[in-house]
């Protein structure tokens, strides 16, 4: 089982997409947090915003996908925080030519510790435009 685990590329790719999944998966509970609610406020009361900063486009385009919705937030940092554990796998694996190390490095990755500013990270991860902010965590 083992040596069939260690030498299947797709079944080290489902492993570590599911335990990113399923680690991340209570943020979908969250709520806002912090300085999203400036920009929620404008933007529900009609303010004429002007956008300085590449956040606040992101940020925008998650709020007309999802409104108040904070679950769609969340859930676009999940699908993208579960892609980016595959891809550091690939990183990994390739890098030092191992698939082993690849896997443990992805499984580490993937179940990074939860606390609220990593829970939100997950999210700002897309905000954020994409900069890994979740490498820091």
């Amino acid at each position: 089982m083992f040596k069939h685990l260690t030498q299947n590329t797709l079944l080290q790719v489902l492993l570590i997409a599911s335990v990113a999944f399923l680690t991340f998966l209570p943020t979908l509970e969250n709520f806002f947090y912090l300085d999203e609610w400036g920009n929620l406020y404008e933007w529900t009361h009609n303010y004429n915003y002007k956008f300085a900063l590449y956040t606040s486009h992101i940020f925008y385009l998650l709020f007309k996908t999802f409104d108040l919705n904070a679950t769609g937030y969340f859930a676009s940092g999940l699908a993208i925080y579960t892609l980016s554990a595959v891809i550091f796998y690939f990183l990994v694996s390739k890098l030092l030519k191992n698939k082993v190390l690849g896997l443990v490095a992805g499984l580490l990755y993937a179940t990074s510790p939860i606390g609220i500013n990593t829970t939100t990270m997950v999210w700002t991860y897309i905000a954020e435009g994409g900069y890994p902010l979740t490498v820091m965590l």
